[in-house]
């Protein structure tokens, strides 16, 4: 049985596994997102015996699939983890992110600023005490899906690229 988008749906679960670790979540989104893409596209290769040379429509799919899944499983994780602890990375900085957007600011935008603050202390608050937000969830998955289907579209076309290389007959 032939499943095309599988690869895409593993890859993209063990690249959220390994970003949920605490030090490598940092660099997660530039560095595993598009080794989990070229993976992808390998096992699909090796599993459903696809045909070489690949397109870069295929590719562009697998780096948006692969991206996609890593971005809702490693929301789905970071609220998990944030619901049995009561905090995160998020509340831990939060005074330094106020003191920035207070400092960094332009002038016309201290009562943008104001309000923003307060919104984020908000989503602390719920963190804290009852170890979830919906805004920061919702906000963490969005942030995810953009920043991880760049990545997995940048993986995508580096592991076409990969395999239709190792494909051409040495001359």
């Amino acid at each position: 049985m032939k499943n095309k988008y599988l690869p895409s749906l593993v890859t993209g679960f063990v690249a959220a596994v390994l970003m949920s670790i605490p030090l490598v979540k940092h660099v997660g989104c530039c560095v595993i997102v598009p080794f989990a893409a070229v993976y992808a596209l390998i096992l699909d290769v090796k599993l459903n015996k696809a045909e070489l040379p690949i397109k870069g429509k295929e590719a562009l799919l697998f780096g948006i699939l692969t991206g996609l899944w890593a971005a809702v499983f490693s929301a789905l994780f970071e609220t998990i983890i944030t619901l049995f602890t009561h905090s995160n990375d998020f509340v831990t900085e939060l005074p330094g992110i106020e003191n920035m957007l207070r400092n960094q600011a332009p002038a016309t935008f201290k009562q943008l600023m104001e309000q923003a603050i307060l919104i984020y202390r908000h989503m602390a608050t719920e963190i804290r005490t009852t170890g979830f937000s919906a805004l920061y969830s919702f906000a963490i998955l969005a942030t995810n899906i953009v920043v991880d289907i760049i990545f997995g579209i940048i993986g995508g076309f580096i592991g076409m690229n990969y395999l239709n290389k190792r494909n051409k007959p040495q001359q």
